[in-house]
């Protein structure tokens, strides 16, 4: 079973109400994350989830079909994955019991389908000087 975390030794990031921004270090490409995007990193900031694990908590504090989060979820996390900002790793068979995050208050009203937005290069658009 795969676990899904933010890849905090090359990414850095800052959210702003409910949007983040993340940046690779590494390449300097920059990403904005919608609201429902921002919570799910907000959840794999400090602690590894599988994309069951996930599904579970967003659809419980939601109250969205579980099947219907899991379809939104898995491109998202993959979206993730072939950015870097995020890190796949294989978990053990002994998982523990995943207990609810208690982020009532840092999520969004309404569920939309998580996304990500590639703006680019941020070291072109620098020099670009736009």
């Amino acid at each position: 079973m795969k676990t899904f975390q933010t890849n905090s030794a090359s990414t850095s990031f800052n959210i702003l109400e409910d949007e983040a921004t993340v940046i690779h270090t590494g390449t300097s490409n920059y990403y904005s994350l919608n609201k429902t995007g921002t919570y799910i990193w907000n959840l794999i900031i400090n602690k590894s989830y599988s994309l069951d694990d996930l599904a579970k908590i967003i659809s419980a504090d939601y109250k969205q079909d579980m099947v219907i989060i899991q379809s939104h979820l898995a491109p998202f996390l993959n979206n993730l994955v072939e950015a870097d900002l995020i890190v796949a790793h294989t978990a053990s068979l002994n998982t523990e019991e995943v207990e609810k995050e208690n982020l009532t208050n840092n999520k969004p009203q309404e569920y939309e389908q998580p996304d990500m937005v590639h703006f680019g290069n941020l070291e072109t658009l620098i020099l670009s000087g736009e």
